[in-house]
């Protein structure tokens, strides 16, 4: 199974304020707690896609219920033909409420498409029940556990390589629940925590089950390095620019200025 934190959001960036808002900004009025792909995302969504179809033959997608996991899935639909099978217990870590405007009319005519190109490949025969919202820490570790036991069932190593496109918390739950399921306790909590980095956008952990589904190993793959150089080449750019304007100058430049210098990072390496 290759569980895929979904790529670049919106809601990363800050309020749109016009006129001097940055580029990207989020319109949480727009999306709520629902945003799409930055243009720089659906770039990551498709360099994942890429090396995720270079990595394993997927026979299978899975993905929460959100606008932001299905356009990363949606490069791999695309090349596969697969239908996607939308699993609410896959759904984002302790949201007060469920997906806001699944099929948001609002949104630009890009983002449309890519939602009736969704519509399109819609696993209409495949049902998941909508999670108890508002979810706190208890309902939250309740449903992980519950959708590691149901992907088990759903999707035995029998059907074939799995992507499943979700969040970042719940991507770490879902690979230990599937791991370590009711087994676990909390040395083997602590130890898969401490062996894990922060997981990129587009980034992927492949869990490996054997054909008795028990679990053989668990690892972090594609999107690691890129994150961590995002990381390292915006402080560096950061510190150019404190250096060549001067502390308070370079702050007023980078909280002010229309281009978003992280996003511009993020887009460079986006298919790196």
């Amino acid at each position: 199974m290759f569980i895929v934190r979904h790529a670049d959001k919106f809601s990363s960036y800050p309020p749109c304020a016009p006129p001097t808002s940055a580029a990207p900004c989020y319109n949480a009025s727009l999306m709520g707690n629902n945003p799409p792909l930055t243009p720089c995302g659906f770039e990551q969504a498709e360099a994942t896609a890429r090396w995720l179809l270079s990595t394993a033959s997927i026979q299978q997608i899975v993905m929460s219920p959100y606008i932001r996991t299905l356009e990363t899935a949606l490069p791999v639909a695309n090349v596969t033909g697969l239908t996607l099978h939308v699993e609410y217990l896959t759904s984002e870590a302790r949201q007060s409420g469920g997906p806001s405007r699944p099929f948001n009319v609002a949104l630009d005519e890009t983002h449309r498409s890519r939602l009736a190109r969704a519509q399109a490949r819609w696993a209409l025969d495949y049902g998941s029940f909508p999670i108890p919202t508002p979810e706190g820490n208890g309902e939250y570790w309740g449903r992980v556990r519950l959708a590691a036991k149901a992907l088990r069932h759903r999707f035995p190593p029998s059907t074939g390589n799995v992507a499943i496109f979700t969040h970042a918390t719940t991507s770490f739950s879902l690979a230990y629940g599937l791991c370590y399921g009711d087994n676990g306790t909390d040395a083997t909590l602590q130890a898969f925590v401490e062996r894990q980095g922060a997981i990129g956008p587009g980034g992927i952990i492949h869990v490996i089950l054997a054909s008795d589904g028990q679990c053989r190993s668990v690892a972090q793959t594609h999107g690691m390095r890129r994150y961590r150089a995002v990381q390292v080449h915006f402080r560096r750019l950061s510190r150019v620019v404190l250096g060549a304007l001067g502390r308070h100058r370079a702050w007023e430049v980078l909280l002010n200025s229309n281009v978003n210098f992280e996003y511009t990072i993020k887009c460079a390496l986006a298919v790196s």
